[in-house]
């Protein structure tokens, strides 16, 4: 919604030639002077701080994307929002992930925290066997649990370095909450680790293969698995990841998979 002068605590007047702010309006209610607004808005080298944006974007009254789009824009890191706006995609999501029969479904934050699984995807992950955040945690898991080396066979260090790369590209772009920051100082004690952060690369996705693929289950032997990473419209802090069988040998093992594992509502990982 545009932010009006009314709405902002400033007289309406007739000589307005447009129904927005003017510069010395925004700038009063952001707290900055009206030279400064002037020239972080029409460029020219200036370069505002991150406290200023964030001024700039709670006196404008942005959402998270337009505060995103407006960081963006200045070239500066994007400041963590919060994940209250649009609960009703997540409510959505939380129903698509339950209700799964056929796949197996995850919803992961941009730190390699599993938040929302069906059976399928917990009977292949292992997810509900730890009872905390941080064990379950994709790169704390990844690193301490031998279940996962031989579970992704010869592709654990390529899922390893897509993980890590998602990982990075959020940590060094954003402020990371408590979790990823005890996550970072954990897995810096390891060598799989600090040589894949130490590479630089970042990634859009978990690096894993669409498929097919091959995945061990100890319980059923191979699996012969489909799968994609998902960024989802107005959740760009989540990555969706489906699972499906790639041949009628896996699709049979499937209801037995199910068994294996135990669905879960959306997590609250904390700050």
């Amino acid at each position: 919604m545009l932010l009006t002068p009314d709405r902002a605590g400033f007289a309406s007047s007739r000589r307005r030639r447009a129904p927005g702010l003017r510069r010395e309006e925004v700038a009063a209610v952001a707290g900055i002077s009206a030279d400064w607004y002037a020239r972080i808005e029409l460029g020219g080298g200036a370069v505002p701080s991150v406290q200023t944006l964030q001024a700039i974007a709670r006196a404008l009254q942005l959402d998270g994307t337009d505060t995103q789009y407006l960081f963006e824009l200045a070239g500066l890191p994007i400041p963590r929002v919060e994940r209250s706006p649009h609960r009703e995609s997540l409510a959505a999501i939380e129903h698509a992930i339950l209700t799964a029969r056929e796949t197996g479904c995850v919803a992961y934050d941009l730190y390699g925290s599993p938040l929302c699984w069906n059976e399928l995807a917990d009977g292949l992950f292992r997810w509900s066997s730890y009872s905390d955040a941080f064990s379950r945690n994709t790169i704390v898991a990844g690193l301490t649990n031998p279940y996962y080396r031989e579970f992704f066979g010869r592709d654990f260090e390529t899922v390893s370095r897509g993980v890590v790369g998602v990982f990075r590209r959020a940590y060094t772009t954003s402020e990371p909450p408590a979790l990823a920051r005890r996550v970072f100082e954990f897995a810096s004690g390891y060598a799989l680790f600090q040589q894949l952060w130490n590479e630089h690369s970042v990634s859009e996705d978990h690096g894993m293969p669409s498929g097919p693929f091959v995945r061990h289950v100890p319980e059923l032997g191979t699996l012969a698995l489909d799968g994609n990473d998902l960024m989802l419209v107005r959740r760009h802090d989540l990555i969706f990841r489906v699972v499906a069988p790639a041949d009628d040998e896996t699709r049979a093992k499937f209801p037995l998979l199910a068994k294996l594992g135990k669905a879960s509502p959306f997590i609250d990982v904390g700050d």
